[in-house]
């Protein structure tokens, strides 16, 4: 099995070892005269091994290796290099598993070569109880991502597999991809608990050269500031576990996870894509009927034809001059993968390719929702007239004590988690607690139309001002409001 390994003072010594006879010279005699040398064998020097370990691939002649792959890369000039071994210009190693034959691809794929490479791939999903036809297609879309990542010279968003409740089949989507472009089994991973934790497993994922990983039944608020920075980077600093030492790898690495309903926070909602299941079934594990019984199996008997369409596809986008998508909103930190999956996609024909991208950043992002929520009701009771977070804690307190408001609006019912568990919790540390957090909303464009800034300081205490700005209409609440059949709790 090929596989990325870092090379360690001990390991690069005994490839020394083996490579060459280290001798010393030693000399044998007591006069000068009568002095003679004789060689005597030698483990290689521990100043040569560390010499080797600090210098760069150019000096040292080596070739940068990226990542090791299991599925053939396609060149952007539609090379398919099919042959295990080296690939320098991804700076990828293609290691098929045994027994992989890559179909024929045609060198300039016609309409019904398109059609029959979209059909193969929708086959791959085919017993999956997608809730409508864009959750299907962006699973396609993780499928194309997977076999191209190798190729991808950029970020690739986190793609999520959203479902109401365990047993759906999200696990087995993912596992699906993970078989089609690798041909073996994942190792599935739960989502870290700290950020020491993201930290180290971060690295270690990277350290390995995997182009995939799976976060499985995410069970919790998906928010981590290393995660989100590094589905936005080219290389990732970190520290070595166990070392002072600090490397600097290139990220290379597709991300996939899934859970029941889950909920993002952070800058994470704008840095994934996803698709829903839904099985409308209150034990879906017990589904019968499947046209694929063992989906696994039957992917890596056919991986040859999977991957083949995959590359059929792209090819045929790169011999129309690789078109850039015009239905797919542009996504900031992505440019690359919406350029390449969505051209390949949309010159297939695929319409609904990310058609859900607005409503899953609003959907997923629940302090959006809360903020745009509490904004809102703050601003029906002060309107464009300035207040402090003090005006704000005594109207919570006359709220709680039942004094007749004017307008009748509850704000408490609105407050974001955070500020609601301090009121509760800590009431005297509310109005500390909301300055710091308003401080954070400054100069925020919320989609609902209002927007927080800094008023003047009124007896040592800091006022604030929400103003009207044009109202996006991706706004949670401009949806809410356009549409009386919408529940008024998500």
């Amino acid at each position: 099995m090929v596989e990325i390994r870092q090379i360690r003072e001990d390991a690069l010594r005994g490839i020394l070892a083996r490579c060459a006879r280290w001798i010393s010279l030693k000399p044998v005699g007591k006069k000068k005269e009568d002095i003679r040398w004789i060689e005597k064998t030698e483990n290689p020097p521990v100043t040569v091994v560390k010499d080797i370990l600090s210098l760069p691939p150019s000096v040292l002649s080596v070739p940068s290796l990226i990542a090791v792959t299991h599925s053939p890369i396609i060149h952007d000039d539609g090379t398919i290099i099919s042959e295990e071994g080296y690939d320098p210009k991804t700076k990828t190693y293609f290691a098929p598993e045994p027994g992989f034959i890559l179909d024929e691809i045609p060198d300039l794929p016609s309409e019904e070569d398109i059609r029959n490479a979209l059909n193969i791939l929708q086959d791959v999903f085919v017993d999956f109880p997608f809730v409508d036809n864009v959750s299907k297609w962006n699973a396609v879309g993780a499928l194309v991502t997977a076999v191209l990542r190798p190729v991808i010279n950029g970020p690739v968003p986190c793609w999520i597999v959203d479902k109401p409740q365990a047993g759906s089949g999200a696990s087995l989507i993912q596992s699906a991809i993970h078989m089609a472009a690798t041909g073996r089994d994942p190792s599935i991973e739960v989502i870290p608990k700290s950020p020491d934790e993201w930290e180290k497993r971060t690295l270690a994922t990277l350290l390995s050269g995997r182009n995939i990983c799976i976060l499985d039944n995410i069970s919790i608020r998906l928010r981590s500031d290393i995660f989100a920075a590094i589905l936005t980077s080219r290389e990732w600093k970190g520290r070595i576990l166990g070392k002072s030492e600090e490397v600097s790898l290139p990220v290379r690495c597709f991300w996939m996870a899934n859970g029941n309903n889950i909920q993002f926070g952070g800058d994470i909602p704008r840095r994934i894509w996803a698709s829903k299941i839904d099985p409308q079934m209150a034990l879906p594990w017990q589904r019968d009927g499947f046209r694929h019984p063992d989906l696994l199996k039957w992917i890596q008997k056919n991986r040859g034809e999977i991957v083949a369409a995959v590359f059929i596809l792209t090819k045929a986008w790169i011999r129309a001059g690789k078109p850039k998508p015009e239905r797919i909103m542009p996504i900031g930190g992505f440019e690359e993968w919406r350029r390449t999956i969505g051209g390949i996609l949309e010159n297939a024909g695929v319409e609904d390719f990310m058609r859900n991208a607005m409503d899953v950043y609003l959907d997923g992002d629940v302090e959006l929702r809360q903020w745009e929520n509490f904004i809102s009701s703050v601003f029906e009771v002060f309107e464009t007239r300035p207040w402090t977070a003090a005006d704000l804690y005594r109207r919570l307190n006359s709220e709680e004590t039942g004094e007749s408001l004017t307008p009748p609006i509850r704000v408490t019912d609105t407050l974001p988690d955070h500020l609601a568990e301090i009121y509760i919790s800590k009431p005297t540390g509310f109005t500390r607690a909301c300055g710091n957090a308003l401080s954070k909303q400054e100069g925020r464009r919320f989609p609902c139309g209002y927007m927080i800034r800094r008023g003047q300081t009124r007896q040592s205490a800091q006022q604030w001002i929400i103003v009207e700005i044009e109202k996006s209409s991706g706004s949670f609440l401009a949806e809410k409001e356009g549409n009386d059949e919408l529940p008024e709790d998500d």
